[in-house]
């Protein structure tokens, strides 16, 4: 379980984490929300709720989160840095370039 309680623009701890299959938890504004959704692949609190971090640590504790951190864990591998590279690569044009 990683538990991120600073919202940032983008966090590559938590898909750092997600790579390995552990689960996380952010507040709702953080920048790795564009890439995985609450309740489905993460989990997400309002910032600075103390009691919000409480409870999604109980609901982990309560529940099999399993299934959460496999998706969390297949969400993970459409952005590895090769895949990324290749996404610059066509955005710029450049096709010639080799992988």
């Amino acid at each position: 379980l990683l538990i991120h309680t600073i919202p940032e623009a983008f966090g590559m701890t938590c898909l750092e984490s997600a790579s390995r299959g552990c689960c996380f938890i952010v507040p709702e504004k953080s920048g790795v929300l564009d890439l995985f959704e609450p309740d489905l692949d993460c989990l997400s609190v309002k910032e600075n709720d103390i009691n919000g971090y409480i409870d999604k640590i109980n609901f982990i504790f309560d529940n099999n989160i399993d299934v959460l951190s496999r998706r969390a864990w297949e969400k993970s591998r459409l952005y590895t840095w090769e895949n990324n590279a290749k996404e610059i690569a066509n955005t710029i044009g450049e096709s010639n370039i080799v992988f």
